[in-house]
C-alpha cells in the first residue's frame, strides 16, 4: 500500500464521507479539535514551564506531571480522533499541500520526544538529578510543538 493509496481510502472510508455530508460536521470537529489541542498543549506547555524552573517550583516535576496527566490523555486522545476525521474528510487534498508534509513530521518527532526523553524527565527525581538535560527537554519541546501548530496553521494559506 503506497501512501496515495492510504490517503484514497482515508478519503473513500465512510469517516471521510460523513464528515463532507454534513454542513457543519468539519467546523464542529475542528472546534472541539482546537479545544482539546488547547488542553493537551497547555498541560504539556505547564509541565515544560516546571522543567524549565520557572514555574511551580515548590512541586516537583513528577507531582505537576501527574497532576496534569489525565487531562493530557484526554487531551491526546480527543486530538488524535478530530484530527483524523478532518483529515479523512480531504486526504487527497492533503496530500498536494507542502505544509501538510512538515505538520506530520513534526508531530512524528514531537510524539517521540513526548514519549520517550519527556517521559523520562517527569518520573520522580529524574529532572532533579539533571537538570540540564530536563531544560532541553522542555525547550525541544516547545519548539516542536510550536512548529506543529504552525505548520498546521499554515496548511490553510498554501
Amino acid at each position: 500500500m503506497s501512501l496515495m493509496d492510504f490517503y484514497m481510502f482515508a478519503e473513500n472510508s465512510p469517516l471521510g464521507a460523513w464528515v463532507r455530508s454534513y454542513t457543519y460536521a468539519f467546523s464542529l470537529i475542528q472546534v472541539v479539535h482546537l479545544l482539546s489541542m488547547t488542553m493537551l498543549l497547555g498541560t504539556i506547555l505547564t509541565v515544560n514551564l516546571r522543567l524549565l524552573g520557572v514555574a511551580m517550583t515548590s512541586r516537583s516535576v513528577s507531582e505537576v506531571a501527574d497532576g496534569v496527566r489525565s487531562w493530557s490523555t484526554a487531551g491526546y486522545i480527543v486530538t488524535v480522533i478530530t484530527g483524523f476525521a478532518m483529515f479523512s474528510s480531504e486526504a487527497i487534498k492533503m496530500s498536494d499541500n507542502s505544509m501538510w508534509s512538515y505538520k506530520i513530521s513534526f508531530l512524528f518527532v514531537a510524539l517521540i520526544l513526548q514519549f520517550t526523553m519527556y517521559r523520562t524527565m517527569t518520573k520522580p527525581g529524574r529532572a532533579e538529578k539533571n537538570p540540564i538535560l530536563a531544560k532541553l527537554t522542555a525547550v525541544l519541546s516547545i519548539l516542536l510543538w510550536f512548529a506543529v501548530g504552525m505548520s498546521a496553521r499554515t496548511i490553510a494559506f498554501i
